[in-house]
């Protein structure tokens, strides 16, 4: 099995993330933390949990795993985003193998059995204590809760300062989690206990778990926090660094390896999946990028959201596509992985990712070339290439920037004779630089006569 060197939690947009939403629980607020059903059905998500409250003086609730793991979730579950093992292995779809590196936090989870029995669970249990019951019985010692256990919660010295920790997808007692959301922040609030006293939620829902309460909670004293443009482009970046060195791309040399790393990272966006599929698969050929996205998702479906601008939460038209894992807000625009387009516009990302690759070599390959060029080139011609009146205004000539363009046109009409080398590289430089500009990706033989004049 392929060992993976990274972790959802290692990510500096995640680990962003999980501060926000400790920090609100630092503040002494209630938090519900609105996940994508994807991540719920991952084993990483007990791993997030465990690192937001691994400061707090925490109390994890038991749900009813064995049946919510099983539920059915609010989309169809897409295939696990892992590539095969070696030699033809098949991985281990149990737990996806882009997740084994994780760090093992469950330990804080150790009570809770979350290897299901069988395929056909079957209803919830009739007979399930409530919420209160077993937040009192997790807590230990528990009291008599009385005619109003959330009030009776919210006076026990023994839950003071607690963050209570429970996963709506695994509670059957949803009325009680209403209840308890609802009240135990406000009525914390009312015996007049400090922000550190206070006991307080940390709820993990997914939309549909609770669409009653979203948009509906007390902005006094709890807060939402949604898994929604989370990831940018150096999380992307920094997986598809973690698997590249020992993947497919690993014979590729310098600048093409370069812009390979770029593609990826601008094709994949959020889907995380896709880019360690493509970082683990793809050999850098431009003509077989296409392939190379196919084979990660198989038959391409409908498109569910355009992409556009995001806000702080999914719109109701892409909250399936994130559900899915397909969709999400990525450098302040909603993007939607090609992975599960019909028409994606591969074009148009493998242009952004060679443009942020090349951009800054053309440019210092320029000025390389620059000083290589002012050293043959009389004052009157250097005038003509900056376009500069006054021949005689030195100053102004040695400061102004020599472009590519009239660089070439000085050399085509032999008012500069440079090397054959360097007159190779001034062109190829141009034809790079001019294609980027009419937001025209290179192709394979273009690139290769790039790389081959690059320093």
């Amino acid at each position: 099995m392929r060992h993976v060197p990274w972790r959802w939690d290692a990510l500096p947009g995640v680990v962003a993330h999980l501060a926000r939403v400790g920090a609100d629980l630092d503040a002494g607020l209630t938090v519900v933390w609105w996940l994508p059903d994807h991540l719920s059905r991952q084993s990483e998500v007990d791993d997030l949990l465990a690192e937001v409250v691994a400061d707090q003086d925490r109390v994890l609730v038991p749900g009813a795993e064995r049946e919510a793991w099983w539920a059915t979730p609010s989309v169809t579950p897409r295939p696990a985003l892992v590539a095969s093992g070696q030699d033809g292995e098949v991985p281990d779809w149990d737990v996806p193998d882009w997740a084994r590196d994780g760090l093992d936090l469950r330990g804080l989870f150790a009570e809770l059995d979350l290897a299901p029995e069988s395929q056909d669970p079957g209803p919830f249990a009739p007979h399930v204590d409530s919420l209160p019951e077993r937040i009192a019985e997790a807590v230990g010692d528990p009291p008599d809760l009385g005619d109003d256990p959330v009030a009776a919660l919210a006076a026990w010295p023994a839950l003071r300062g607690k963050v209570v920790v429970v996963r709506a997808w695994c509670e059957p007692d949803r009325d009680g989690l209403r209840a308890v959301l609802g009240r135990l922040p406000a009525v914390g609030k009312e015996h007049g206990l400090g922000p550190a006293e206070r006991p307080r939620l940390l709820v993990a829902a997914r939309a549909d778990d609770l669409p009653d309460v979203r948009g509906r909670i007390d902005p006094v004293t709890t807060r939402e926090h949604w898994w929604w443009g989370v990831l940018g482009r150096l999380d992307t970046a920094v997986v598809v660094a973690s698997v590249r060195p020992r993947a497919a791309g690993a014979g590729l040399t310098g600048l093409r390896e370069l812009v390979a790393r770029e593609v990826i990272t601008e094709v994949a966006g959020p889907d995380l999946g896709l880019a360690e599929h493509l970082a683990s698969t793809w050999g850098g050929r431009m003509a077989e990028l296409s392939d190379a996205v196919r084979a990660f998702a198989g038959e391409p479906t409908a498109r569910w959201a355009e992409p556009g601008r995001g806000r702080d939460r999914p719109p109701e038209e892409t909250r399936p596509a994130w559900n899915e894992g397909v969709a999400d807000l990525w450098e302040r625009q909603i993007r939607v992985s090609p992975a599960v387009l019909r028409d994606p516009p591969l074009e148009t990302l493998v242009w952004r990712g060679q443009h942020r690759a090349l951009v800054p070599v053309i440019d210092e390959e320029r000025a390389a070339l620059e000083g290589v060029f002012r050293a043959r080139a009389s004052m009157a011609v250097l005038a003509e290439v900056v376009q500069q009146r006054d021949r005689g205004a030195r100053r102004a000539l040695t400061r102004a920037t020599l472009e590519l363009g009239p660089m070439c046109w000085a050399v085509e009409t032999s008012r500069v004779r440079l090397s054959s080398w360097d007159r190779e590289r001034l062109f190829r430089l141009r034809d790079a630089r001019n294609a980027l500009a009419h937001l025209r990706p290179l192709n394979d033989d273009e690139l290769d006569h790039l790389a081959a004049v690059v320093r």
